[in-house]
This record gives structure tokens, C-alpha cells and sequence, in this order.
């Protein structure tokens, strides 16, 4: 039984690494897209803009693949 608790506790800490792995890279990927998109915006408007979108495009990839 305490190895099975072990396992399960390593498969849930990884899954909770690549869910922030994804999770950065999509913010980093709409950082960029948006940049080349709004040069002449600030970095503070883009960063806001590019969270929401990524939150958005986040909860997508988990409703798609994890629900």
C-alpha cells in the first residue's frame, strides 16, 4: 500500500510539472506572437493581453485532453 501511495504521488507531482510546463509555454509562445502582431504597444498591455489568451488557450487544452 505505501509504495502504491509513492507511485501515485510521483504520477500526480509529474503531471503537475508538464501541466506548468504547457502552461508557460503557451504564454511564452502568445508573448512572442503578440509582440511581432503590436510593436507599438507596451510590454505591460501585451503581458496582459497575452495571460488572458493563454489562460484561455490553456483551459481549452484541458477540457480537449484531460476531462
Amino acid at each position: 500500500m505505501k509504495k502504491a501511495i509513492k507511485i501515485i504521488g510521483k504520477i500526480t507531482k509529474w503531471y503537475l510539472i508538464l501541466d506548468a510546463i504547457v502552461c508557460a509555454y503557451i504564454g511564452v509562445c502568445r508573448m512572442i506572437h503578440l509582440v511581432m502582431k503590436y510593436p507599438q504597444k507596451s510590454i505591460l498591455e501585451i503581458d496582459e493581453i497575452a495571460l488572458d489568451e493563454a489562460d484561455a488557450e490553456f483551459k481549452k487544452y484541458y477540457n480537449k485532453y484531460i476531462k
